[in-house]
């Protein structure tokens, strides 16, 4: 019982280790190529998703309540809340984004007066999605205890960003726009990585499918309880 958790421990070290070091490279990078003001358009941009990130509801402790050893007796009741909290995540998603086209053409267009920050505030709403879908599964996976998955897909996703945004700025020359490009495509394979690992360990079998007892079961009794704290805590100190 105490070798697996020191080995998620270990992981969860080295990932932490290994992103900090990365980040301190590239935001050196950044800084001498695209300037202040590239930097200030990443800063706009993804302060502004950042705040609507935060109103995600979380499902962790549902999926830990609800994870395939309590259920180990009936895996169908298992697959359907899984399937039924990804569901309500894709479809939150695309009504996020659909309200959220009006704000940003507001803000890009009569705020900051620079109608090119459309392109870098449409491929930041991409990147949001992604990682509502990757915070998701990594939470079902971590309450399935199987953090190398996430360390994995996470390490995965620091290195080809790395190389893909080096690659954009010093070749293609393509300035700031790098930047969101590469996290849009290093994202995208993670998830992809994710999904790959998720089936590949039998996990949970995806399907599309809703039950909207099965979320309001998990609404009130686990998501629920820690949402408006979540929020609250993210506006004041982030």
């Amino acid at each position: 019982m105490i070798e697996p958790f020191v080995k998620r421990i270990v992981h969860n070290y080295f990932g932490l280790i290994f992103q900090i070091f990365v980040a301190f490279v590239t935001t050196l990078v950044f800084i001498r190529t695209i300037g202040i003001s590239g930097y200030a358009i990443m800063g706009i941009t993804f302060s502004f998703l950042e705040v609507v990130f935060l109103f995600d509801i979380p499902f962790f402790l549902a999926l830990v309540r609800f994870n395939r050893a309590s259920l180990m007796q009936d895996m169908a009741l298992f697959s359907r809340m899984v399937n039924t909290l990804l569901m309500m995540v894709l479809l939150s998603g695309f009504a996020i984004a659909i309200m959220l086209i009006p704000v940003i053409y507001f803000l890009s267009k009569l705020i900051y007066h620079d109608v090119s920050l459309l392109a870098y505030f449409g491929i930041g709403l991409l990147i949001i999605q992604l990682l509502r879908i990757i915070k998701f599964l990594n939470e079902l996976v971590r309450a399935n205890e199987h953090e190398t998955i996430v360390q994995r897909a996470n390490t995965m996703f620091i290195a080809l960003e790395f190389v893909i945004v080096l690659c954009l700025l010093f070749i293609l020359k393509l300035g700031v726009l790098s930047i969101f490009l590469s996290t849009l495509i290093a994202r995208a394979v993670q998830l992809m990585i994710l999904i790959h690992s998720i089936k590949k360990k039998r996990i949970v079998h995806f399907q599309p499918y809703f039950s909207k007892v099965l979320f309001m079961k998990a609404l009130k009794e686990s998501a629920f309880q820690n949402h408006l704290t979540r929020i609250l805590r993210g506006l004041l100190f982030s």
